[in-house]
């Protein structure tokens, strides 16, 4: 699985349910990345996308601990053991993790990398994404720095040095 995420130098991610900021190129990235593959997300950052609908042309997974949360066009786990299998019965090979925060916390060990859109930008958050740091986690890449409206932001990859292996 991959990590995708943008987050600022304080390692916010969002503030109530929403991304702290909108960079076009960045939305751009996360689109080319995940379309055409498996997102896994939760109940509330699900209910953040657009008319609270899945995102097109992906196969939408939503964690829950509401076992009888149905949702039109996405599949609902609620376990890891449940997500799991579901990826292997489906024979999913490439799975993006999306967020939010409790997502992350539960996935991160299972990624192999994570692609960060790091933002020189102190806005205040509500939601977070420490996990990705060293030692377990090593800077691969990082793009030039580039501008948005005045925001310096960068596109990096990390390696998970330490993937945990799935239950399932």
């Amino acid at each position: 699985m991959t990590l995708i995420a943008a987050r600022n130098r304080d390692y916010g991610i969002g503030r109530k349910n929403d991304l702290l900021c909108r960079i076009p190129e960045d939305m751009r990235f996360f689109k080319e990345r995940t379309s055409g593959k498996a997102i896994i997300t939760g109940h509330s950052t699900f209910k953040s996308f657009k008319d609270g609908k899945p995102l097109a042309d992906r196969l939408n997974i939503v964690l829950s601990r509401d076992v009888s949360l149905k949702i039109d066009g996405a599949l609902v786990c609620h376990s890891l053991n449940g997500l799991f299998s579901l990826l292997k019965a489906r024979g999913v090979n490439v799975a993006f993790v999306i967020g939010g925060q409790s997502v992350y916390e539960l996935l991160a060990d299972y990624c192999g990398e994570a692609l960060i859109t790091e933002i020189d930008d102190e806005a205040e958050a509500d939601a977070f994404l420490a996990g990705v740091a060293p030692p377990r986690w090593r800077l691969e890449t990082r793009s030039d720095t580039r501008n948005y409206n005045g925001l310096k932001y960068s596109f990096c990859r990390y390696i998970n040095t330490e993937i945990k292996v799935p239950p399932v």
